[in-house]
């Protein structure tokens, strides 16, 4: 019965869950690749925009961080960059998990970049290796608990 429960409450948190893994690696690649542009000097507006997948409308199958890296590029202007990427990661599409997280830390990083002049590409990079090591984390939580997990179902 109790292996049962620790498989209910694995299943809720997404812990070894494959695509909130892939999902969390694609946020800190997209982060990566911020810093780098904004170490060669560009705004942090013309960045992101760079880096925005082009058109206007979500492909089909394309992910959900595609979409809201889409969503705050064209909403530029109408708010703060850090604004925006809180409110699209926490609108209904990325609300839930570790997903929402991921981009709430990215907008809080901004918005203290932005406030506090702080360099921005030293500390998106740190933020991107943070954002691999729980990727890493959460992998390996559920490599090590496929075992007893499996086996509380039989």
């Amino acid at each position: 019965m109790m292996g049962r429960a620790l498989a209910v409450r694995l299943r809720i948190r997404g812990a070894g869950d494959e695509a909130v893994v892939e999902e969390a690696e694609e946020i800190a690649a997209f982060v990566r690749r911020l810093a780098v542009l904004l170490g060669a000097g560009l705004h942090l507006e013309r960045a992101w925009s760079q880096l925005a997948p082009p058109g206007g409308r979500p492909r089909r199958g394309e992910g959900q961080v595609p979409a809201l890296i889409r969503r705050v590029a064209a909403g530029a202007g109408s708010a703060p960059l850090a604004a925006r990427v809180a409110a699209a990661a926490t609108a209904a599409g990325s609300g839930a998990g570790a997903s929402a997280r991921s981009w709430c830390a990215l907008a809080a990083g901004l918005e203290v970049a932005d406030r506090t002049g702080a360099p921005l590409a030293r500390s998106l990079d740190r933020l991107a290796d943070s954002l691999v090591d729980v990727a890493r984390v959460r992998r390996d939580a559920g490599t090590a608990l496929a075992g007893p997990v499996a086996t509380s179902r039989t």
